[in-house]
């Protein structure tokens, strides 16, 4: 590769870590193309020239932070085919709490806390891009833990009961991350678990949720 491409290379990273953390700061309507190239210490054309403008840069960021997120729980071996509905449970769980919660390999924490705020900033604002990133990176996961919940609960994976006892599974995982605000606030300098305290999370979330799964089934609502 020649030194001029990897100086376009590093440009263009330098301005996704720019993105991120203006657009987490600000959002995408009031982030300006300017702060994000003064920011990545870049020319003002920049974002034109490697992403053809803001809003193909803020669809760039949304995939990337989702897509980064796996890093964390691609090498987590997953079971056996046949392996039981509460194992298969366990590892989605595990694999989702280290995906969200994970340490990105390489990554400061000051980029990490960009990531959150840009997640937080993007829930609360939903942009047109969030549709494409939740089928290609969020769906497969959600289909998944429907799929074993029907199991366990002895219905169709699209029936109310399934629907219901997923928002808890996922509302346990996300709960450090979409309340960052207010846990930061209730237990200061803890907003979000630390990695040695992961597997811990992880396994407090599967089994309070097995318990849930088997009081739901044997007194459905």
């Amino acid at each position: 590769m020649s030194r001029d491409s990897v100086s376009r290379e590093q440009t263009k990273e330098n301005l996704l870590r720019a993105a991120i953390r203006v657009f987490g700061d600000k959002g995408f309507q009031v982030a300006t193309v300017r702060e994000i190239c003064q920011a990545a210490g870049a020319n003002v054309a920049a974002v034109n020239y490697h992403f053809g403008g803001k809003e193909a840069l803020y669809a760039a960021v949304l995939e990337l932070m989702f897509a980064s997120s796996k890093h964390c729980g691609r090498d987590l071996p997953r079971p056996s085919p046949g392996a039981p509905a509460e194992e298969r449970l366990r590892h989605l769980i595990r694999r989702s709490v280290l995906e969200i919660y994970g340490d990105l390999e390489g990554e400061d924490q000051a980029h990490c806390q960009a990531l959150s705020s840009l997640f937080l900033m993007e829930m609360a604002h939903p942009s047109p891009d969030l549709d494409g990133v939740v089928a290609r990176h969020v769906r497969p996961d959600t289909d998944e833990l429907f799929f074993i919940l029907s199991e366990l609960l002895g219905r169709a994976p699209d029936d109310e009961l399934v629907k219901d006892a997923g928002a808890c599974v996922m509302g346990q995982v996300l709960f450090y991350t979409v309340g960052q605000p207010i846990v930061e606030r209730l237990q200061p300098g803890q907003a979000q678990p630390e990695s040695p305290n992961l597997d811990r999370l992880a396994e407090a979330i599967t089994r309070f949720s097995l318990a849930g799964i088997a009081g739901l089934k044997k007194n459905p609502l």
